[in-house]
């Protein structure tokens, strides 16, 4: 299990931006220049208005393994690999979040493109009252295939443990990328079963 960042600036957008299944520009948001909106015509079919956490993993796998360093992390780039359109935060920051579930939301992120070092985060936010939501609607792509994937295009894989053995999260590195994995178990085993972690933030630098 590991621990998460809050990102406020993406977490204004999130709920405010809804995009349209049939079109590729958001609907009017206070907080976003609609001039500061990245089109992706090419692929608005594929837009759904609120996307799985399961296509969002493996669009960022995608992305990943067509990426030599962080500074591919472009935003016509990025849009057209997520295969959906981006917004500027502020001028060195974009990306788009919204709701996934009634107890999940996301949080995709690019900040820092004008500096030698981007970074790239997506984040699934338990937005449940008591912040207790089951992980099995972030689990469709679950800690073990994401894994498996980054293996295979590969990066090392090291476990950051805190105290008392605690697993803080696990990095994984290849020339020109690394990227920390923070993961969560899944509630819905039954005890007494194999633990079932599911990813919850994804950090890429």
């Amino acid at each position: 299990m590991g621990t998460k960042k809050i990102y406020p600036l993406v977490y204004i957008a999130i709920g405010a931006v809804t995009l349209s299944a049939c079109s590729a520009a958001p609907m009017e948001v206070p907080t976003i220049q609609q001039s500061s909106i990245i089109s992706t015509r090419s692929h608005a079919s594929s837009v759904a208005e609120s996307p799985s956490a399961e296509f969002l993993l493996l669009r960022l796998i995608d992305l990943i393994k067509q990426s030599k360093s962080a500074q591919d992390f472009t935003p016509d780039r990025v849009a057209a690999v997520m295969q959906r359109p981006v917004a500027f935060f502020v001028p060195d920051r974009f990306g788009y979040g919204g709701k996934l579930t009634s107890e999940w939301s996301y949080a995709f992120e690019i900040r820092g493109i004008n500096s030698p070092h981007p970074r790239l985060d997506l984040d699934f936010i338990d937005t449940s009252p008591n912040r207790s939501a089951a992980a099995t609607d972030i689990c469709k792509v679950d800690f073990d295939q994401f894994v498996a994937a980054l293996e295979q295009d590969g990066f090392a894989r090291t476990t950051i443990f805190g105290e008392h053995g605690v697993v803080v999260y696990d990095r994984f590195d290849r020339p020109g990328l690394s990227i920390k994995v923070s993961s969560i178990g899944d509630a819905s085993v039954p005890p007494g079963n194999a633990r079932h972690d599911c990813v919850q933030l994804v950090t890429v630098q």
